[in-house]
């Protein structure tokens, strides 16, 4: 009998095929996608041929997986994959007008546009759509002085408004990122005091309230339509 040592030699990860690291939709929670990696016409094991890791895997953004060889496994890759805003089912946002201050007023409930329609605002229709939920909040503020709303996706402007005395009513409705969204413009009244910021999607009535002495002010928000 003739006895003889020998090494087994580790297979490399950068000799495996990897899949299934997809894109995912934002859910709030950590996104951890499962891949799956071949040797050959094997398929390795979790825990038994490797090791996972993720990071940037709960926020809208690039997410990473870090898979690490253990074993007889060596070697690590670090593969990307997207976290998009959900595909949330969208909802309307009506817009009204005051012919008395000429503000405009946004809203995403239909109760406060029927409310506000008999006590005598101009109701003009649905201004955009949106989606139920996303990491976009869009911030309402009222001015006691003025009697004038804002809207803002900025905390740091939110709060500025505050400090100087606007009332915070909280998230008016969620707005989407500026890859999958419809930009909406915002544009300032220099010469108004109730409704001096207005927003809308239409370049047209942008264009028309620029050449009427609007400041333009880019784009406010991103909306699902």
């Amino acid at each position: 009998m003739i006895e003889a040592e020998f090494e087994i030699t580790k297979a490399n990860l950068k000799d495996t095929g990897i899949s299934g690291i997809n894109d995912a939709a934002y859910t709030g929670k950590a996104i951890e996608p499962k891949p799956e990696i071949r040797l050959g016409d094997v398929v390795l094991k979790e825990g038994t041929d490797y090791k996972l890791s993720y990071s940037d895997n709960v926020k809208v953004g690039t997410a990473s997986v870090t898979i690490e060889g253990i074993n007889n496994l060596k070697g690590s890759v670090t593969k990307q994959f997207r976290i998009t805003e959900t595909p949330a089912k969208s909802r309307p946002v009506y817009r009204l007008y005051n012919p008395n201050s000429g503000e405009h007023f946004f809203t995403g409930s239909e109760e406060e546009k029927n409310i506000l329609d008999k006590a005598g605002w101009t109701y003009e229709g649905i201004a955009f759509e949106v989606q139920e939920t996303s990491s976009h909040p869009l911030y309402r503020l009222y001015n006691p002085n003025a009697g004038d709303h804002h809207y803002t996706e900025s905390k740091a402007e939110r709060d500025m408004l505050v400090n100087a005395g606007w009332n915070n009513e909280g998230i008016s409705f969620y707005v989407s990122d500026q890859e999958s969204g419809v930009p909406q413009y915002r544009l300032y009244n220099p010469n108004a005091v109730s409704g001096a910021h207005h927003y809308t999607r239409s370049t047209e009535e942008r264009d028309m309230l620029v050449k009427a002495g609007w400041k333009e002010e880019g784009i406010g928000f991103y909306t699902a339509k």
